[in-house]
């Protein structure tokens, strides 16, 4: 997995970023996302109360973050 490992270049990302965890993902933790969040400027962080696939495991509350982050995009 380290040739996928971005980390150090994450603060060049300038587009806007939603960053999606679940609370009990052992594998993509929270902690990993809140580093993540932290090196890229203006990013949004939402945990779920989940595990690792918080889009299967809370379809409804996944549908309507994503959806409002998409929403904001257009203003």
């Amino acid at each position: 997995m380290s040739v996928f490992n971005k980390h150090g270049q994450l603060s060049a990302i300038t587009a806007p970023t939603l960053i999606t965890v679940g609370a009990k993902d052992d594998v993509a933790t929270p902690a990993i996302a809140a580093g993540i969040q932290a090196q890229i400027a203006g990013s949004r962080l939402v945990k779920f109360e989940t595990g690792h696939f918080m889009m299967t495991e809370d379809p409804e509350g996944y549908r309507k973050v994503l959806g409002e982050f998409l929403h904001s995009l257009k203003k």
